[in-house]
């Protein structure tokens, strides 16, 4: 049986790579502040009241000369303290639509944000606005790119930190026992195909398979893009087509409407391909899903994996905190989710006490 292995954020994310929008948000405010402050190192003693720094998602107007305030907003550590500080002091013109649903959302209690599903939502909303003609569409698309290529970028420095745990005996104990997951009950001299579909932009993954990179039928289909990579440009946006709301856009002629939907920016790779060519092969499938939320903002995709007439079983590797809590059940909720026939989930989601994800920081705290 061929198997098919989903890696989604959750992978990278026991690596200690913090890939969360709520992380780059974070990065994103500390850089904000620094050129701020370097961009007026002219007046080195107090910035003048009425400074004003501006990039495509903000506006910071600083409009006091109490610079404890300044020093205090530079102290703090997360991007939603620094919104609700500036906010108190008008100090701040939030000019992102998509931003602005964020800061609601986390101020309502979310620690966590599908920015995919938030950019649809929003954008969806924003369509039913009078002023949403196609420039301010495309205005709107602009300063999602905005966040886009800034949480690239963020990626980068993140992976460059990660680098130092490469080649140390705990990385690769920890690799090893993550190939036992990926091999488990599968036997690698049998013609049988293995790919993973990994959802991430970061080279991580390739980092373990570099390990062991002497089976022939092994593929890593980047189906999402990779950093640096112009040939496999990154894609970020919706794909969730079923969406009655995104039903509502096929006669729409603004095409700006379609400038992040997942599926459109498939045509430019043979991702699409290389995967509807693994399903179709001639033997059964069975799918490891590694720290994807299963979110509806891949919904097309996954659909089409979860209910494939020769999809054989679904095994879900959870994560669980220190405390023991995990998100087995809300993974599960999410997976029903995409199966229009739900007599198929009972018969293949699959449930082991022991799929649980590994976590780098439990070999490197051995030491």
């Amino acid at each position: 049986m061929n198997r098919l292995i989903i890696i989604g954020n959750g992978f990278d994310l026991s690596h200690g790579i913090q890939s969360r929008l709520v992380d780059y948000l974070n990065y994103y405010k500390k850089q904000f502040l620094k050129v701020f402050v370097e961009k007026h190192e002219s007046n080195p003693h107090k910035l003048t009241s009425g400074t004003v720094h501006s990039d495509s998602l903000i506006t910071f107007k600083y409009i006091t000369n109490d610079q404890s305030i300044l020093e205090h907003l530079i102290e703090v550590s997360t991007f939603s303290e620094f919104i609700r500080i500036s906010q108190k002091e008008r100090l701040i013109e939030i000019k992102s639509i998509l931003l602005n649903q964020y800061i609601r959302k986390v101020d309502g209690g979310d620690n966590w944000v599908d920015i995919e599903s938030l950019y649809f939502k929003t954008l969806f909303n924003y369509t039913k606005n009078v002023n949403s003609d196609r420039n301010n569409i495309k205005r709107f698309n602009e300063q999602f790119e905005f966040i886009k290529n800034g949480f690239i970028e963020y990626l980068k420095h993140q992976l460059v930190e990660f680098k130092d745990n490469v080649g140390t005996q705990e990385f690769e104990n920890f690799v090893h026992d993550y190939q036992k997951i990926f091999h488990q009950d599968f036997n690698l001299k049998h013609d049988f195909r293995l790919m993973y579909l990994n959802f991430n932009y970061s080279d991580i993954l390739r980092t373990h398979i570099q390990y062991h990179d002497d089976y022939v039928n092994r593929k890593i289909n980047y189906i999402h893009g990779e950093i640096d990579d112009v040939k496999n440009p990154v894609v970020m946006g919706f794909g969730d087509e079923h969406d009655e709301k995104f039903k509502t856009w096929d006669s729409n002629e603004n095409h700006e409407l379609f400038r992040n939907i997942k599926s459109i920016n498939y045509f430019k790779t043979t991702k699409y391909q290389e995967l509807n060519s693994f399903l179709n092969s001639g033997s059964s499938f069975e799918v490891y899903v590694l720290g994807h939320s299963c979110g509806l903002s891949d919904r097309t995709l996954l659909r089409e994996i979860f209910e494939h007439q020769k999809c054989n079983r679904i095994k879900l590797f959870y994560y669980e905190d220190s405390q023991g809590n995990s998100d087995f059940f809300e993974k599960s909720v999410e997976v029903m989710r995409h199966f229009e026939n739900k007599n198929l989930v009972r018969k293949r989601v699959v449930f082991n006490e022991n799929n649980k994800m590994l976590q780098l920081s439990e070999y490197l705290n051995k030491q």
